[in-house]
Parts: structure tokens; sequence; C-alpha cells
């Protein structure tokens, strides 16, 4: 007979139990509402006790500690030996690495002074583990950091602090794992900014070398690029400086290219711009190879992905610059972004052809773009895909782990929705005087389709531009093939009509 029996409980959360490599301690990160784990989250310890009999075998926990406390986040917990325990915490205002020395009993940073990168992002996935341990005596680890919006990876001395960069090609790495500490190999998933992701393994070297391979479907192992480069463009990280206190705002922009084109015939014509707003909102748009950007700059149209404030990888005093302020700081961001790259210093797209596009969260970034901002004037044309319309409607409808999320992003109560209501772009719909394209699923649960049909019918009604397509079959986030290629298709076909790039056509 088998038996399920709680091992520890008393919080809202828990994950990556881990048993240390003897079996003699077990270890938790544990979170309770009304935070996410990375606002905060602690990680206790426990020893392990195996009692085993005839008929059952009882495990119990004894000696309770918490090793990393309330305050500051702490996750992806490993054990690096079965003395060391590893996480990363963000309490020195960047995400670093930690340790747990079981037999001193003291956790402290494993760099000697805080490294202002953050060696890790938001968790909203348990898989995507920012570092690896590479060899038999777990003192050296492969970390991953973000600087500039792509990422730098570092050999780590855990027991000195010391790091050395190790130079790649990789600019998204994702799901670190290690292969063989004894011949201290590595994998990851990993995109450059040329070829698409790849299961790669990584074999770290003496010093601060590594050589990297992809891993094939049959196990074998293989070198080389996949497609050729010169049809790629290039991102490229900016941190925009922002009046009056030239507080940074970073964005990667995506210039337009195609070798069968030369471009523009007329003298100082800037490009178009699609302006990209990530989703989460507690998320990050990253530089690596994306056939959807692609799509666009390869037609003619820069491409631009604002990390809002709010955004992981550039620290948290930036990432907190959500707090409360979803509906605001997001479109303010991108607003403010769009503005900035059209003029001087930068120049890089023309003022009055800059379209925005959102998913899910940022289709409410969209939305309020259009409807409640500081100038709802900026966006030639825009496009929501299943945007959020209804704060009120989500906080009351949603599952445990995000239920909370959103009264630290808008404030308020269950008590008190006024903040709700006053972020909700379905409340504004009448004051978007934009042309506005809305493609949604008919099966999405997160933002029903009467939703995009209310602010549909509201512009409609009053005369505006507005095109609505939904998809059978589809739920939030588009799946099938031949709903994303329409999507694309229907999109561009948009742009073209809205910027009048098609002669003799305009809506």
């Amino acid at each position: 007979m088998k038996t399920v029996t709680p091992l520890v409980s008393g919080a809202d959360f828990y994950a990556l139990p881990k048993f240390s490599p003897d079996g003699t301690k077990l270890a938790w990160q544990h979170w309770n509402h009304p935070n996410m784990p990375w606002d905060n989250s602690q990680i206790s310890l426990a020893d392990v006790t195996l009692i085993e009999s005839d008929k059952k075998s009882t495990l119990t926990l004894s000696n309770i500690t918490t090793v990393a406390k309330e305050g500051c986040s702490n996750g992806f917990l490993s054990w690096a030996n079965k003395k060391t325990l590893i996480w990363v915490c963000d309490i020195s205002g960047f995400i670093n690495p930690w340790k747990y020395d079981v037999s001193a009993k003291k956790a402290g940073p494993i760099f000697a002074s805080p490294v202002k990168e953050d060696f890790g992002g938001a968790m909203w996935l348990l898989c995507f583990f920012p570092y690896a341990i590479v060899d038999e005596t777990g003192k050296v680890g492969v970390f991953k950091a973000y600087r500039d919006g792509r990422i730098v990876l570092y050999r780590v001395d855990i027991e000195t602090g010391d790091r050395r960069q190790i130079e790649n090609p990789y600019v998204v790495v994702e799901s670190m794992r290690s292969v063989s500490k004894s011949t201290g190999t590595f994998t990851f998933l990993g995109t450059q900014v040329d070829q698409s992701e790849k299961v790669i393994v990584g074999s770290l070297g003496a010093t601060d070398t590594a050589s990297f391979a992809t891993a094939t479907a049959s196990g074998a192992v293989s070198k080389g690029p996949d497609f050729d480069s010169s049809l790629v463009t290039i991102p490229r990280g900016i941190s925009l400086k922002v009046p009056p206190k030239e507080d940074l705002l970073h964005v990667i922009y995506y210039p337009p290219h195609n070798p069968l084109y030369a471009g523009t015939s007329i003298d100082g014509e800037k490009p178009p711009c699609v302006v990209n707003v990530h989703g989460g909102p507690t998320g990050m748009a990253q530089q690596g190879l994306s056939w959807k950007i692609q799509f666009w700059t390869t037609r003619g149209f820069a491409w631009l992905d604002v990390n809002y404030g709010g955004s992981f990888g550039y620290g948290k005093q930036y990432m907190n610059r959500l707090w409360h302020g979803w509906g605001v700081v997001d479109v303010e961001d991108c607003i403010t972004a769009s503005q900035l790259l059209a003029k001087q210093p930068h120049s890089l797209i023309d003022p009055n052809r800059i379209v925005i596009r959102g998913s899910s969260s940022g289709g409410l970034t969209v939305l309020g773009a259009l409807s409640n901002s500081s100038n709802t004037e900026v966006y030639a044309a825009a496009t929501s895909l299943y945007g959020v319309t209804d704060l009120v409607g989500l906080v009351k409808d949603t599952h445990k782990f995000e239920s909370q999320y959103m009264f630290s992003l808008v404030g308020g109560s269950l008590e008190d929705m006024k903040p709700f209501e006053k972020r909700s772009p379905i409340n504004y719909v009448d004051k978007i005087n934009r042309p506005l394209l809305i493609l949604q699923g008919d099966i999405d649960r997160v933002v029903p389709k009467e939703q995009a049909e209310v602010v549909y019918e509201s512009i409609k009604k009053r005369g505006g531009v507005v095109e609505y397509k939904l998809y059978p079959g589809e739920g939030h986030g588009f799946r099938m093939k031949e709903t994303q290629c329409d999507a694309l298709e229907r999109e561009l076909d948009f742009y073209e009509r809205a910027l009048g790039l098609r002669e003799g056509v305009k809506l």
C-alpha cells in the first residue's frame, strides 16, 4: 500500500525540492501570497531520516532551518556537493549567486562584492536554471548573466568567488544542466543572433575557455550554421537616456534588411517601425534569432522590442518600476522609446509610420497606448493579439499562482477594484482613434472573445477603423501553423494599408 504524506506545510507555494548528494539533507524553495517568487521567496533546509520496516518506509524531516530568508528573492537552488547548497539571490539589487555551507551553517554571496548583472531571471518556469556545476568536487560552475539584453557566460570558482568570462556565440541561454562533472560538460538551450534555438553541449576548458557543439536528435554531435546569416538582420541593444533625469530605458532595435533590395530611393527617408511589447508583463525581450522579426525586417520594416520598466535582466530596481504601475509605466516607456528613436541623436525610424503590437499582457499595453496615455497619436496603427482588456475580470478569475500578482502590478484589492477599472482599456475604447487590428482565438479562457468583440463593436459603431479576426480552435496564444501564417500576413496587409505603403490603397 502506498500513501502520500506531507513532509512540510504552511507556505502557499513550494518548489524545487532537492536532496543532497548523500541523501541526508533536503532543501526547497517556498513563498507566500501576495508575493511572486521573484518578489520575495525563501529557501529552507532539513535533515532527512528514512525509517524502513517490513511493511513500509517512512521519510521524515527534522531541524528545519531557513537558510535564505525573507526580504528578497531566492531561487534556482541545487547542491554543488554534499556540503554546499547553491542558489541565486537579489538582495544586492541584482540577482547574484549565493551558497550555504552545511558544516559552518552559514549563508553568503559567492562573489566578494556584488556584480551589477542579473545571474538569472523571473522564475516563471522551474526548468530555466541559470547555472550548472561542472566538476566532481562541486567547486566550479558555469553561470549565465544578462548584459545589455544578451547573455554572457562565466566560469565561477564557488569557493573563492573568482569569475572569468567565457567567450560564446549565444545571446540566449536557457535551462542549463550538468552532463558530466568528470569531463566538465554541460548542456543548455542556446540561440544566436543568426541561428535558431538548439540543444547545445558545452565542454569547459582549463581556464576561461569552452567549446560548444550542437546535439542532434540521434545523440550524435554536429557543428556548423544552419542558415545563411547574410539574410538575417542583426539586433542592436540600446540604452536610451530619458530626459530630464536621463534614466535608462532599454530597447532592442532591428534595422530593415534584405540583400535583394537596395532600400529607399528618397533622400533622408527613415523606415516604418513595428514596436513590439513583450508579455508577462514581468518578462524580457531577448536578442536570439526570431523568424517572426525577420518576417518584418525583410519587408522593409524596422522592429523595436521595448524592455519597459518591469522587465527582468536589468536589476531589481528596474523590475520594480512596474510595481503598481502596469498600464502606465509600460505604456509610457513604449511611447518614450518610440519618440526617442525617431529623433536625434538616433533618428532611426520615421515618426509618422510607427505601429505597435502586443499579445496578452502586451495587448493591454497596446490598447492603453491608443486610449489612455500621454499621447494617443504616436502610433499610426496597432494590433492587439488576444490582448487583456478587462483587469477586473482577470483578477477575479485566475489561477492560484497569479491570483495576487495583479495587486502588486496595479494596486487595489478585491474590496477596492477602482485601480483595475482605471487601468482597463475596455473602459476607454471610445478614445481609440487609430486603426486597430484585433486577432483573437475563440476558445481563449484568459481573454474571452467577448472582451475583444466589445472593443471591436464599440469602435465600429462610432465609425472608427477596426478589423477583427476570430480564429476557431485557438486559445490564449496561437498554436496552429495556418493561424500563425494568416495572422502575420493579415497584420502586414493591415499596416501597409494603414501607412499608405501600397499605391492607391489606404484605410
